[in-house]
């Protein structure tokens, strides 16, 4: 009975630690995209990416110079943090919806940021061991985060455009379809104009049927490429679309100090 008694206190314990380290986690969550968490910290490894520019808009606009107080500083009714602010948000809520996209086609297993970040963590790891083994190390022998962001993220793109391409059946007919609506930006060759189509009874010999254009079969595997990037790229648009987003009492008042 006592064994019991003691077995209930300890479940009630670890489940009050538990609410605690969730209530403490919640604390610096900025926004949800879609339920999914954004914390301060992720907003801000984002918003150093459009610091320069934002800045320069102002430097440029109002021949602002930049220094401590900067973001808090107003130029007839526009202020550097509510812009830098703004183009953050564009960027990670596009950045979230690739990242959900990706949990969803199997590329990914989790979008929230501890677990990106844990992820970070481990490669900074592996690469550290591998050059103190005496190993190789391709590119950085450490990365900031925003450089593994960076990474993370172009390569999660093409993960997940991977998986499309080879779940998504597309007939020839298709490819073709598209090869006609693209062939004038992308297949053209450069003489063209030069090139006269003529004619002459066969119209399968090259030698008797001259082109502007290269021929689908030479380029059909460029063609899927580009065709399963229109597809994702259709996707996230109707993603971004329709994501919900919302605010915690901590949006506003995200301090941009000190990035």
């Amino acid at each position: 009975m006592k064994i019991a008694v003691m077995t209930i206190k300890t479940l009630a314990l670890l489940a009050i630690i538990m609410c605690l380290c969730s209530c403490a986690g919640s604390d610096d969550i900025v926004l949800y995209i879609n339920d999914t968490p954004v914390t301060e910290q992720e907003f801000l490894l984002y918003a150093v990416e459009k610091k320069a520019t934002t800045a320069g808009y102002f430097m440029d606009k109002y021949s602002a110079e930049y220094g401590d107080g900067f973001w808090e500083l107003d130029f007839n009714g526009e202020k550097p943090k509510d812009k830098l602010k703004s183009e953050t948000l564009e960027e990670i809520v596009t950045v979230k919806i690739k990242q959900q996209t990706a949990v969803e086609y199997g590329a990914l297993d989790s979008c929230d940021y501890e677990d990106i970040h844990k992820k970070f963590t481990t490669e900074n790891e592996r690469r550290s061991k591998t050059k103190s083994d005496g190993g190789v190390v391709y590119g950085v022998s450490e990365y900031s985060e925003q450089q593994y962001l960076h990474d993370f993220n172009a390569k999660l793109e093409i993960a997940t455009k991977n998986v499309l391409r080879e779940n998504t059946e597309i007939t020839t007919d298709e490819l073709r379809n598209y090869y006609e609506e693209i062939k004038e930006e992308f297949y053209r060759f450069p003489e063209a104009d030069e090139i006269r189509v003529y004619d002459t009874g066969s119209e399968d010999s090259p030698v008797n049927r001259g082109s502007k254009y290269r021929d689908f079969n030479d380029v059909e595997d460029n063609v899927l490429t580009m065709y399963i990037d229109k597809i994702y790229n259709n996707i996230i648009d109707a993603e971004r679309e329709n994501c919900k987003i919302k605010y915690t009492d901590k949006f506003d008042k995200i301090n941009f100090e000190g990035i």
